[in-house]
């Protein structure tokens, strides 16, 4: 081979590798373009810190400039078609078009956008993965939800995704599974250790704020059973009061009887057991007072309780709208 057919092979190898290496590494390089002058706002830098996103994720979730959005905004971006069975706190638009997440500002709810970002940036990943990589991590999604999955929420978003977005159960699946659920098998395990450094902070952020709501629901649910207890007991005891409010009636009409006859001794020999009915009915007239003073108090409680708890679940219904005053 002469100098200048040698010349001319080192240039065409060096251009066909060049141009091989342009190719395999394209995604990646139109991923640096994208990302050369974003500057992450500092909340959402803090999100991806929370989230413990690894540089492949963290540069998924700048890819798709995250915004945080309130009221109309975030309906617009995020609009619910099943708004009758559900309420959504994130969307993904796939390829780069964003990722949106609901502005949560009530401390006691602290978790929601970090599980939220940490659900939409999944949907990310499952995007980029290859065919043969969805199959392999579908297969164990299905596994895990047809013989593992316990939690009767989890069971029911994906019931929820099932009739919303029948084409994409394994996507919701994935991303619900890798924020929500601590006891995951060894495969899923591995799949999603690939992109957080702790998955287990993020089902944290998700048990944290779960928490409220059962708190909320538990107070709510114990005190009707205790007003239901207190309710039989107030009606027994007027059941009761009742009862001797006609013997009490009775046993004074036949003293005042033994007065117009002048039998006096026998009068004297019945005022005893007479005071001591007329006694026990105060007695119980005072217990039950206390029982109905109790059970208004507790109506009071009970509804505070039941008010919070709707609060708490409106500050994450994105469908409802603020209305303006004229």
């Amino acid at each position: 081979m002469t100098r200048q057919r040698k010349i001319f092979f080192s240039i065409f190898l060096f251009f066909v590798l060049t141009v091989s290496l342009i190719f395999w590494q394209s995604q990646n390089i139109i991923d640096w373009a994208k990302l050369v002058n974003y500057v992450p706002p500092a909340k959402i830098k803090t999100l991806a810190d929370q989230d413990t996103m690894n540089s492949y994720t963290r540069k998924l979730f700048y890819l798709n400039k995250p915004a945080i959005l309130t009221g109309s905004q975030f309906s617009t971006q995020c609009p619910n078609s099943a708004s009758t069975i559900s309420t959504i706190l994130g969307c993904y638009h796939p390829d780069q078009r964003g990722i949106f997440l609901f502005k949560v500002a009530n401390p006691e709810l602290n978790g929601v956008e970090q599980v939220t970002a940490a659900h939409e940036v999944l949907h990310c990943i499952w995007a980029r993965l290859s065919p043969s990589d969805k199959k392999t991590v579908g297969d164990m999604l299905t596994s895990f939800y047809n013989t593992g999955l316990k939690d009767p929420a989890v069971k029911s978003e994906i019931s929820i995704y099932q009739q919303t977005e029948p084409g994409s159960v394994l996507d919701e699946m994935s991303s619900t599974f890798g924020t929500e659920i601590a006891d995951l098998p060894p495969g899923l395990n591995a799949y999603y250790a690939k992109y957080f450094a702790n998955r287990m902070t993020i089902v944290g952020y998700s048990a944290g704020y779960k928490s409220v709501f059962i708190k909320y629901q538990n107070k709510v649910k114990e005190a009707d059973q205790k007003l239901s207890d207190l309710k039989i007991q107030i009606d027994s005891n007027q059941k009761s009061l009742n009862s001797n409010q006609t013997l009490i009636n009775i046993q004074r009409s036949a003293m005042q009887n033994l007065i117009a006859n002048n039998l006096i001794e026998q009068y004297n020999a019945d005022v005893p057991s007479f005071n001591r009915l007329v006694n026990d009915y105060n007695v119980l007239v005072n217990k039950t007072q206390a029982l109905i003073d109790e059970y208004n108090q507790l109506i009071v409680a009970r509804n505070q309780d039941a008010l919070v708890f709707d609060d708490l679940s409106n500050q994450l219904n994105s469908n409802l709208r603020t209305l303006k005053a004229n």
